[in-house]
């Protein structure tokens, strides 16, 4: 079996406040490459995560075998879903529903009674009481179909599936207290902290259980809820990218073996964790083999992935850019990729205020001017194609990508990114050195926006570049194949090198 950590932490929240956005997590990246080559995975979670079930879903991930501590604490052996309707709660005579487009509103007697919050799915999250006899308390409900929590002031109470409370735990001073009448699940009756229950439980009843053959993979994190050297007698694989931050305590850490996702990630650690020098580097995303189609369109298509970019850089770069699409309108387009909402804002604001500059130059639309009776359509400005757009899925960036023809990553690596380009069998340029990219190959490394200019001419000027660079591409791709990831942590697994 194999064991995996994850560094899961967010619980879900309204959905009126969620924002669809694009999430990688190296735990789902193993777990899925470990799976399809036959090991079976079991997912061991230290955090409090009443919506589990609807994050896995998410993920579409699911693993053979779980461990939760919550649920060992609160005795919860289910893992069905049942589904609870809010007329199901117990409601006092006379009580009135007032929907709105983000929540739900019991009413009494013209008095706000309680609010009710659902997830994406529809899902009960929570209920808060405002009035009754439950009055400034707030149920939590898991995805599962049951009361899971009741927060009262500073206090926690944590329930089993029956709603008898397990642990009460204060916010303010730490303090857990165990319930006597409960089954014993746990050696003391009241702990200094919620941590050290957590660790109590997850070294007892899930690290003293695994056996020789057993592999236990950890994210490394400085949000874990646990100490993460609780994990050294148990020769751990700690695992490290840039999508958890870990730089606290990692001199504690006495891995068996340290694995990043990266390069730069390996010079990161090199001097900072046992082994960082020595760390094995496996991907975490597998090539998909999905070859672009924008050799099909006359039109060239560049992408800016700006999501690492500052205002002036992406300024000067579309700047840059702007004399190839006034020159060539219908033969050349510009498309800026980000990812979060706030570089989705920024690449607006910075488009935005170059298009005031360059006002009268050129439209994006027909529909933008009227060309009156007498003026010829061949007198107005050129018709250019820039169009922005927040990458929110996997999928998203793969068919964002099928028709563009050359792609421009700035300041960072992004290695979901990088993979996509491969797989689509475009050339990259970029600023930095990365694995996935071979200068000259696949792509340029490019150290300013000069170079990036003839970067940008030695790939759409003749097709001949072009083509070499899609034939590396292909052989970049068995590189990143479902195949080969397996085949390195096989080798990491017996001890080998990974490389």
């Amino acid at each position: 079996m194999e064991y995996l950590v994850p560094a899961w932490h967010d619980q879900l929240i309204d959905w009126s406040y969620t924002t669809p956005e694009i999430k990688f997590d190296d735990v789902v990246s193993h777990a899925r490459v470990l799976q399809k080559g036959g090991h079976q995975i079991s997912l061991v979670i230290t955090d409090y995560l009443p919506q589990l079930l609807t994050q896995l879903n998410q993920f579409a991930l699911q693993p053979d075998h779980m461990f939760s501590v919550f649920d060992y604490i609160q005795g919860i052996d289910v893992w069905g879903n049942q589904t609870v309707d809010y007329r199901d709660l117990k409601w006092p005579e006379g009580i009135i529903f007032d929907f709105t487009n983000f929540r739900l509103f019991a009413v009494l007697n013209d008095k706000l009674y309680a609010r009710i919050t659902f997830d994406i799915q529809g899902k009960i999250l929570s209920v808060e009481y405002t009035d009754g006899p439950q009055k400034g308390q707030t149920f939590l409900f898991d995805s599962r179909g049951f009361v899971s929590q009741i927060k009262d002031g500073n206090i926690e109470i944590y329930l089993d599936l029956k709603g008898h409370w397990r642990i009460k735990h204060n916010i303010d001073s730490g303090h857990v207290e165990v319930n006597p009448a409960a089954p014993k699940f746990c050696d003391k009756s009241e702990y200094d902290s919620l941590k050290d229950l957590i660790e109590e439980i997850v070294t007892k009843h899930c690290l003293d259980h695994l056996n020789s053959s057993d592999h236990l993979i950890v994210t490394g994190d400085d949000q874990s809820t646990v100490s993460q050297s609780i994990y050294n007698p148990y020769h751990p694989i700690f695992s490290f990218s840039h999508w958890h931050t870990a730089t606290k305590n990692l001199n504690e850490l006495q891995p068996s073996t340290v694995l990043v996702n990266n390069d730069h990630e390996k010079e990161r650690l090199a001097d900072k964790i046992a082994g960082g020098d020595k760390a094995q580097i496996i991907p975490l995303f597998q090539s998909q083999f999905k070859l672009g189609h924008s050799q099909r369109l006359s039109q060239q298509r560049i992408a800016i992935f700006a999501e690492y970019m500052d205002p002036q850089e992406l300024d000067e770069m579309i700047e840059m850019i702007y004399p190839r699409l006034i020159d060539n309108p219908d033969d050349t387009a510009l498309y800026l990729f980000s990812y979060s909402p706030d570089k989705d804002g920024m690449v607006h604001q910075v488009f935005n205020k170059f298009r005031e500059r360059h006002e009268g130059e050129f439209i994006l639309s027909r529909n933008e001017v009227d060309p009156g009776e007498n003026q010829l359509i061949d007198d107005l400005p050129p018709l250019l194609t820039i169009k922005a757009q927040r990458l929110m899925s996997s999928m998203d960036v793969l068919t964002a990508l099928d028709q563009i023809r050359l792609l421009i990553c700035w300041n960072k690596p992004d290695d979901f990114m990088s993979i996509a380009g491969v797989s689509v069998g475009i050339p990259m340029l970029q600023n930095f050195e990365t694995a996935e990219l071979q200068d000259g190959k696949n792509g340029m490394v490019c150290q300013n926006i000069n170079a990036l200019k003839h970067g940008i001419e030695y790939y759409l000027d003749t097709l001949k570049h072009w083509n070499q660079s899609l034939v590396y591409n292909v052989q970049m791709m068995n590189r990143y194949s479902e195949e080969h990831l397996l085949a390195r942590w096989e080798k990491l697994f017996k001890g080998e090198s990974a490389q």
